[in-house]
């Protein structure tokens, strides 16, 4: 091709700055006309612009939250469990640390100072755990980047809503808090690889000092955390894996040592006083250093669950982030998604060191939840945007109403059969779920899709008058918009079981020793006690707190607990010959103490797991409608009192 001719340029004077034509011009110069300088006008910043319906939603969300945890929080009465953490609190309060040895050192001390400032109850006890609780679904805000706005909103929304997370945070204890500080870690983790925000250091320096010393599960969490960056780091130098985000961070942290220095100053303060609670507990420190122990000690402890537990815990509370988790992160990994592997990694490790290891508790399945539920927020959010696109209601309306009429004739007929045990429930629920997959066939098959060979310009011929010729079209099984809808009435039927499990859980059922949650819950008849004592000591010492008590500490914590405000108790191991105390408090399976003129009354304090496992109807009634109505074994306690 020949060139075209250059044409001729012509040098334009370049142009000095402004400070510089301003020295070099003459001072007799005749300056310009002033003309007068307004400010240029910057639109001020207003509540309702700052008002985004987004931020609404977070509003709404966090109230939400902060609802369902505080409504009803003294309902049930509390457990051995969180009765330890309480009276620790309280031996921090009378000047005695070794009492709150053996228990989370951040909840005792926090505990204690909120004993201090507004008394202790049951409400006091379970603040911190509510308070972290609330803090999880807030701190998801800053995760918009990684799943997405709508995926976030899920994702806080099931962490406010999750049968575990809900139950655990209307529970004293700690390991709720460590949870809150590794999430906290988390996000700072996220904003760093991502973001290169070199300042996210210090949210990973101070969620983890609070996480470390709270609870046991934040030091699994780093033990995941280390051998997930060992193998990246392997593979890094063998040069099988190149990660640009990565080695983006490792940058930004050479690149910052005095924010480094600031970060580890941060980490061993918050660690320090939140073992020491603001050093009201000095031996804290060997509380918390323990909690590390406590991750390997678990391994050497006698059985207490099959081990099946969590998968039984997973699939009667948590369904719906286990569906939706585990078909995300899958998909995901098909993807090449970045921080697929380290959840999976995250639940995987997880959930093999609990199951694997004999003593199991029901808090460890707060860890293994956090990958679930950031997976399945952005999933749902993906099903979700996915049924949007070309949505109609003459269509996949019609579909998604047939659906769900699907499954609530599923769900009515598995409720019958769980009641009458008739055979024909179970067919007709197995007809349902026959219909539901033909609903999704009959969804991909009536999708018309171009062919593939019209996705490609130059394939396609030109007509006599230069166009290109109309796309040719061909009927084909449309799997992703079949697997969209099905997935959406999946939704909602386990947005169902979810709803129902979670809030069942938490007011209605939480002291049932037959929920798998529940571990020998304290009766709500123990919580008479306390006013019965009160109004004996009324009556005879004039004063309600002051009568004389003699109490068999083998009952446990709990007894303990409830007497925390009468002056004088006497606590015993072994029942002694004589008991000169007007109020004698003893196990009823125990040896009677020889009593004169004492009446007895006999109190229900609590309860026990059942002897035998569920059978499948009974287990069905259960999960469906708690329609078991036999009173279960419990543990009781005599109370014997003067007659005056």
């Amino acid at each position: 091709m020949a060139k075209r001719p250059s044409q001729p340029q012509t040098k334009r004077p370049m142009a000095r700055p402004a400070s510089a034509q301003t020295a070099a011009a003459p001072v007799s110069t005749p300056a310009a006309p002033a003309t007068a300088w307004t400010a240029p006008t910057v639109p001020r910043s207003s509540v309702v612009e700052w008002l985004t319906v987004e931020r609404v939603l977070w509003a709404t969300l966090l109230a939400l939250a902060a609802a369902v945890r505080v409504l009803d929080l003294a309902r049930f009465s509390l457990t051995d469990a969180e009765a330890s953490l309480a009276n620790a609190a309280l031996a921090i309060l009378r000047g005695d640390p070794e009492g709150a040895l053996h228990v989370s050192p951040f909840a005792a001390g926090v505990n204690a100072i909120l004993f201090t400032l507004f008394g202790a109850n049951d409400v006091t006890a379970r603040i911190l755990s509510v308070s972290a609780g609330i803090a999880m679904v807030a701190l998801t805000f800053r995760m918009r980047s990684a799943l997405g706005r709508w995926g976030a909103l899920i994702a806080a929304l099931l962490f406010a809503l999750s049968t575990t997370f809900l139950f655990e945070s209307r529970t004293a204890n700690g390991e709720t808090v460590a949870i809150a500080g590794v999430y906290a870690a988390l996000v700072g983790m996220w904003s760093l690889l991502r973001e290169a925000n070199a300042r996210a250091i210090l949210w990973i320096a101070a969620g983890m000092g609070v996480a470390l010393a709270a609870g046991e599960l934040a030091w699994l969490f780093v033990l995941i955390v280390v051998s997930f960056a060992a193998i990246l780091y392997i593979l890094r130098r063998t040069q099988q894996l190149d990660i640009a985000e990565f080695e983006s961070a490792l940058s930004t942290i050479k690149q910052s040592p005095v924010l480094m220095r600031h970060a580890l100053i941060l980490f061993a303060l918050v660690f320090v006083a939140g073992a020491t609670g603001a050093l009201l507990n000095p031996l804290g420190l060997q509380s918390a250093l323990s909690l590390a122990g406590d991750v390997f000690t678990r391994w050497l402890m006698a059985t207490n669950q099959p081990a099946s537990y969590y998968l039984q815990l997973l699939s009667v509370y948590e369904l719906l982030p286990l569906a939706f988790g585990l078909g995300g992160l899958f998909y995901y990994l098909a993807r090449g998604e970045r921080f697929a592997p380290f959840l999976a990694w995250w639940l995987g490790l997880s959930l093999t060191w609990f199951t694997l290891a004999p003593f199991k508790s029901g808090s460890a399945l707060l860890l293994m939840l956090v990958p679930l539920i950031l997976v399945a927020g952005r999933a749902i959010a993906d099903v979700l945007a996915s049924l949007a696109r070309g949505f109609t209601l003459a269509n996949d309306g019609v579909f998604m109403a047939l659906g769900v009429l699907t499954c609530g004739i599923f769900g009515i007929n598995l409720f019958e059969f769980a009641q009458t045990t008739q055979q024909s429930h179970l067919l007709v629920a197995g007809i349902a779920l026959v219909m539901l997959l033909l609903i999704g066939a009959l969804v991909g098959g009536l999708a018309q899709w171009i062919s593939a060979d019209a996705l490609e310009p130059d394939t396609l011929a030109l007509r006599p008058d230069g166009e290109r010729a109309e796309q040719p079209r061909a009927w084909r099984f449309n799997l992703p918009r079949a697997l969209t809808i099905l997935g959406t009435i999946t939704l909602i039927g386990l947005t169902a079981l979810f709803l129902h499990s979670s809030f069942n859980l938490s007011f209605n059922t939480g002291d049932d020793p037959r929920e798998l949650m529940s571990d020998a819950p304290t009766t709500m008849e123990a919580r008479e006690l306390k006013p019965m004592l009160e109004a004996l000591s009324s009556r005879w010492e004039g004063d309600p707190h002051r009568v004389a008590i003699a109490a068999d500490a083998n009952i446990g914590p709990a007894l303990r607990w409830y007497l925390r405000d009468f002056a004088r108790v006497h606590e015993f191991r072994d029942t002694p010959a004589t008991l000169g105390e007007p109020i004698v408090i003893v196990a009823s399976t125990d040896k009677q103490p020889a009593l004169d003129n004492y009446a007895m009354h006999k109190m229900r304090w609590r309860w026990l797991k059942p002897a035998q496992p569920f059978d499948t109807q009974s287990f069905l009634r259960w999960q469906l409608y708690r329609g078991i109505h036999d009173v279960p074994a419990s543990f009781d306690i005599i109370v014997y009192a003067q007659m005056r």
